[in-house]
This record gives C-alpha cells, sequence and structure tokens, in this order.
C-alpha cells in the first residue's frame, strides 16, 4: 500500500534543501560580483588615477622665443621616487622627431632623484608650438606626462627655397604644375606662378602653349628686370566654346628667346556648371561596381567585364565625355541619355598584349551631368602570366 505520508516527507525535506542551496548560491554570486567589480576597479584605476610615484619639480617647461637658426635647444626635468620600491621607466612616448627625451633606464631606488632630458629641434618648424611627453614606469602602471614649449621664429629663406625650379637664363619659378580640377561650363579659373629674375640683368619673356588651346590664357610681363620677382597668371576660360571632359596644357615660356628649361604643365576637368543649390530632380549615376579584378590572364588574353550604369536621378543622365587608357575599351560612347530609373550595361574589354608581366590596370573616365559625382573612373585589372 503507497505510503502517502513518506512521500509527503520526501518533498518537504527536498524543499528545505534547495531553499538552503540556492541562498548559499546567491550569497556566492553576491560575493563574486563584488570580487570582479572591485578588480575591475582597481585595475582601470591603475594607468590614469592611481598615484604614481613618480614627482616632478615641474611638469611644463616654456623655452619662450626661439630662433630656428640657434639649432637645437633642450630642458632638464628633475623628479623623485616618492614611493616605498623601486622603479624603472620603461618607455617615453613622444608627438614626433623633433622632439628627443634621453633618460636612464637604471632602476630608480625610493627617496632617489633623476632626470629626464628633453631636446627640441626647431629647424623647418617656425611658428608656436606645444610637445607633450609621456612617461611609462612601473609596470606601466604608471603614467605621467611632462610638456615643452615655445615659438620659433623662422629663419630667412634662400631664393632657391622660395623658388626651387630653375627655367635658365636667372629666372625661377616656384612652381611647374597646376591643377584647377573642375572647372563648368562657361567658367573661368586662374591660378599663378612665382617667378624671380635672379640674374643681373632685365630680361625679356615670351610663351606659347602646346598643344594650341583657344581655353588657356597666359599673363605675364614683357621683360623682367634684375632681382623682379612677380607673378604669372595662367587661366582656363571656358566662354571660348564648349569642351567637356579632362584636357591638358603645357606653357613653355621663351627667355630672351630660347625656349625655357621646363614647362609649365596645366590639367583639368570640364564638367556642367550646376547652381549653387540642389536640385531633387537632378540626375544621379550609380553603378554597381567600379572595380573588377579578373585574376590571373595570358597576354594573349583580352579579358571582359560588365558594369551596369544606373540613373537614379528623376533627369535623364547624360554622359558628355568617355576616355579610356591604353590598354582598355569600352562599349560607353559620349552623348549616351539614360531615362530616368533605366539602366545601361557597360562592356569593358582588356588589351594587354603589349604588356609586360605584372599587374595590368585599365580605366575608364566619364563625365557626367551628376551633379553630385560629375566625373567617375571604372576600373577592370588581370595580372599577367
Amino acid at each position: 500500500m503507497f505510503n502517502f505520508r513518506c512521500l509527503n516527507c520526501f518533498f518537504s525535506e527536498n524543499v528545505i534543501f534547495a531553499t538552503l542551496f540556492l541562498t548559499i548560491m546567491k550569497r556566492l554570486l553576491i560575493l563574486v560580483i563584488l570580487l570582479m567589480s572591485f578588480s575591475g576597479y582597481c585595475t582601470a584605476q591603475m594607468p590614469g588615477s592611481r598615484p604614481s610615484t613618480m614627482h616632478f619639480e615641474e611638469d611644463t617647461y616654456d623655452f619662450g622665443i626661439i630662433n630656428e637658426t640657434d639649432g637645437v635647444v633642450a630642458h632638464v626635468f628633475e623628479f623623485t621616487n616618492t614611493g616605498n620600491k623601486p622603479f624603472v621607466i620603461e618607455k617615453v612616448s613622444v608627438s614626433c622627431g623633433c622632439t628627443v627625451p634621453e633618460y636612464s633606464k637604471a632602476p630608480i631606488l625610493p627617496g632617489r632623484k633623476s632626470t629626464i632630458k628633453i631636446s627640441y629641434d626647431p629647424a623647418n618648424r617656425p611658428g608656436a608650438f606645444m610637445k607633450e611627453i609621456y612617461i611609462i614606469s612601473n609596470g606601466q602602471a604608471n603614467v605621467n606626462k611632462i610638456m615643452v614649449k615655445g615659438e620659433v621664429i623662422p629663419r630667412p629663406r634662400t631664393v632657391e627655397e622660395d623658388y626651387p625650379f630653375s627655367l635658365g637664363n636667372g629666372l625661377r619659378v616656384n612652381r611647374l604644375s597646376l591643377n584647377y580640377r573642375y572647372i563648368g561650363q562657361q567658367s573661368t579659373r586662374s591660378m599663378s606662378v612665382g617667378y624671380v629674375n635672379t640674374s643681373t640683368k632685365p630680361i625679356s619673356l615670351g610663351y606659347s602653349i602646346e598643344p594650341s588651346s583657344r581655353f588657356l590664357q597666359v599673363s605675364a610681363p614683357k621683360t623682367l628686370c634684375a632681382g623682379c620677382k612677380g607673378e604669372i597668371t595662367v587661366t582656363y576660360d571656358l566662354r571660348a566654346g564648349e569642351i567637356w571632359g579632362r584636357l591638358s596644357d603645357r606653357v613653355w615660356l621663351t627667355i630672351d628667346d630660347k625656349r625655357a628649361l621646363l614647362p609649365l604643365s596645366t590639367t583639368m576637368t570640364a564638367i556642367d556648371r550646376f547652381p549653387a543649390t540642389s536640385n531633387a530632380k537632378a540626375p544621379h549615376a550609380q553603378v554597381n561596381t567600379s572595380f573588377y579584378h579578373v585574376g590571373e590572364i595570358k597576354r594573349t588574353q583580352e579579358p571582359t567585364r560588365d558594369f551596369t550604369l544606373t540613373n537614379t536621378g528623376k533627369e535623364p543622365l547624360i554622359v558628355r565625355w568617355v576616355s579610356s587608357s591604353r590598354v582598355v575599351s569600352s562599349t560607353l560612347k559620349a552623348g549616351t541619355v539614360i531615362a530616368p530609373g533605366k539602366s545601361l550595361t557597360v562592356r569593358l574589354t582588356l588589351h594587354p598584349a603589349e604588356e609586360e608581366s605584372g599587374t595590368v590596370v585599365g580605366t575608364v573616365t566619364l563625365v557626367t551631368n551628376d551633379p553630385s559625382r560629375p566625373v567617375r573612373d571604372l576600373r577592370v585589372a588581370a595580372d599577367l602570366e
């Protein structure tokens, strides 16, 4: 016969045991959490807020006004080990090569003093400076910061430094390349080239543009006096007609009827003249990808890859200009129009037959009437066996 009394005793005893077990486990869990919190607190405090045993007499030194020509300046910071254990400086971190620390790596005993020498080189660094130096010690437990600051009076610059390019007959200029980036239709943009006549006599100045460009204008004096400085102004004027895409020119100066040793090079990309305010209905060119790598190929192969060009705007997308690099061809043509919401497949074909071994990259550049990004590059690359 089944004994219900024994069954009741069984549940009663096990409930008491379970309750006792849960109580013990809760107390253990609380203890573990407290220990972890305390450990985390101590760990977090070590690098920053734990008191350092490295005590500096001063933590900032102002060099004041120094001359660039005076050379390296230095200051010695003195500190004391205020702790009850020796420590070693493990690392001194500086922000640049102009600031150099010198210090002993020997253990610093309790109560003893030591020094860190900080040198600053003002060469080619005119103007105000402020350099922070971080000293790591005591098993990376302590990080101390010291700082040097001051102001550097620049040295006199030579003519060769300000005008590094010699064009002959004493004429020097400060630049040879002019990049105008994007210029809108019916717009103008000017850039200047600084010059100096270092000769002891006047020189005559002229110029020619190659290839001949009706969009490029040069404004320069016809005669430069001895020792004179000035500017040559070079202007792209797109009011002379309609042009799209990248344009590169070379301006050859003539000095006393002799061609200069080096030309002035100019580049720009002609795009639409977009309004200053955004147009919500403007066309928008979107491509599924701008780069494909076809892997390893033989020189006799001509791999192709398809790009999808989509107009996600609300007005027709017009391809104004297309240019392909030497090793690639494209099915995309200037004058192509893509209606809003429509897409076009553009196929690029690599032609690596005349290339040497290595990676070959073909680039197709297109200019569209998308105001948000008028110029895009599509690329296909391959590795030749």
